[in-house]
């Protein structure tokens, strides 16, 4: 159910969500569901949300569970209150928060800030930070820990080609939980995330749009992104150095017969140093988005 008045939202039940961290992942075409009760406000510049998630359905679950069995605490009905902001400030800046608070299990707390700028000359430039701070409260039913991440990132863009390096950090001492959707960090991909115990990764990607060669309805991304000093949470072990190539190709008809449809082609490649080799992955999706009435 949602309800709007002005520029206010009052969501209830069962959708999909976009927030750090809780959101739909939709990865596979099978998204992520939840149940939550919240209000916010959004598109205005002094955007907030004030909620409670109780339930959830993962892509690999015929049914709705509890925030904390999803996160590994079984027969505990625990949800998780969220709350946040984003704002909108002077010199094309932008800055948000949001802390998630798992009930006797854990709280995450996510805030970024980015500028984005847009040239007269058609260039385009960006600068973006990001922080992850994730511990153990109350009762804590996943054991006690903590952990904290944290991101940098530049970019340029010149008339529909774009070009992003990130550089990411991961704290040795635990792992970020992401039970409940995909995670915000710049250097996450189609397999690897980039977000292991004491990783730092670096990544540069790629994004094309064709129309400047004549091709309106076709563009390409490209990830490339290198993870080291990996490490064992409970051991202390290192783990295996990698890298991600990610390929992606979309045909996105504007007009015509095939207006709303969508084909996707992926294909992924990892290697692993230490003699662990390979692994890779190719996806085929299509999408088509019916028509709505005439005049709609």
């Amino acid at each position: 159910m949602e309800l709007k008045f002005d520029s206010f939202e009052m969501l209830a039940y069962r959708r999909e969500m976009d927030l750090p961290y809780i959101n739909k992942d939709d990865i596979r075409q099978v998204p992520i569901t939840h149940e939550s009760y919240a209000i916010g406000r959004r598109g205005t510049g002094r955007d907030f949300v004030l909620g409670h998630v109780t339930q959830i359905k993962t892509r690999d679950n015929d049914s709705f569970v509890s925030m904390a069995e999803a996160a590994g605490v079984q027969s505990k009905d625990k949800g998780v209150s969220v709350a946040g902001f984003q704002l909108q400030l002077p010199h094309e800046l932008r800055f948000g928060a949001i802390t998630q608070h798992g009930w006797d299990t854990f709280n995450t707390t996510y805030a970024d800030l980015m500028w984005d700028h847009q040239r007269a000359s058609g260039w385009s430039n960006h600068l973006g930070a990001q922080f992850t701070d994730q511990r153990s409260v109350g009762d804590e039913l996943l054991g006690n820990y903590d952990a904290q991440a944290w991101g940098i990132r530049g970019g340029l863009g010149y008339e529909g080609q774009s070009m992003k390096v990130a550089y990411t950090d991961y704290s040795d001492n635990g792992s970020i939980a992401r039970p409940y959707g995909g995670t915000p960090n710049f250097n996450a991909l189609m397999i690897e995330k980039g977000d292991k115990p004491g990783e730092q990764a670096i990544g540069v990607h790629l994004g094309s749009h064709f129309s400047k060669f004549g091709l309106p309805n076709w563009s390409a991304n490209v990830g490339v992104v290198s993870g080291w000093d990996i490490v064992d949470a409970d051991t202390g072990e290192s783990q295996a150095d990698e890298v991600e190539y990610d390929f992606t190709l979309d045909y996105k008809p504007k007009q015509g017969l095939f207006k709303g449809l969508w084909v996707r082609m992926r294909y992924v490649y990892i290697e692993f140093d230490s003699g662990v080799g390979h692994r890779w992955n190719t996806r085929f999706i299509i999408n088509y988005q019916l028509p709505g009435p005439v005049g709609s």
